[in-house]
Parts: structure tokens; C-alpha cells; sequence
């Protein structure tokens, strides 16, 4: 899992998604993603409050890697926090 090293919010689904993927043992690490840089076999993902993961098929005219596995991962993740009653 490669989060984007960039101005970006860290919301709440980001922060569930970095606890539970480090819980479930997933290799994470931050870097600049450059349009530049060859994507290689990169697969990407849009996240926010109200979904923890929808694949991304191409950033300009890079295109993206599909990854079901990855996508079905970041759900799984998610799904795995508690709820806390306030």
C-alpha cells in the first residue's frame, strides 16, 4: 500500500484504513507519486467518507493497474473497525 506523500487531508476512512491494514500486517509506506514516474503496475483507489475504496482505471493518460484484490482489501479493512458508542 503506497499512500500519496502530497497535500492531501488524512480523514477519517484514511486513518481506519492505516490502523486496520497495519493490524492485518499490509506493508505501508508514504511517497511522492510523480505524473512523470511510470506507474508500473500500480493499481489506485478514491476514498472518503462514505467509501473506503473505488478503483481508479487511469490518472490522466496513465492507466492504472486493475486490482479487485487490492479494493476488496481496503473494504475488508475498513469493515473490521469497531464501532465505538459516544
Amino acid at each position: 500500500m503506497i499512500w500519496p506523500e502530497a497535500d492531501i487531508l488524512q480523514g477519517v476512512t484514511m486513518q481506519i484504513l492505516q490502523r486496520q491494514l497495519s493490524i492485518l500486517g499490509a506493508a505501508q509506506t508514504t511517497r511522492p507519486i510523480r505524473h512523470e514516474r511510470s506507474l508500473g503496475k500500480l493499481a489506485g483507489v478514491v476514498m472518503n467518507s462514505w467509501t473506503p475504496g473505488i478503483a481508479v482505471t487511469r490518472i490522466g493518460e496513465r492507466q492504472l493497474a486493475s486490482d479487485d484484490d487490492f479494493t476488496r482489501l481496503l473494504h475488508a479493512a475498513y469493515e473490521q473497525e469497531r464501532l465505538e458508542l459516544i
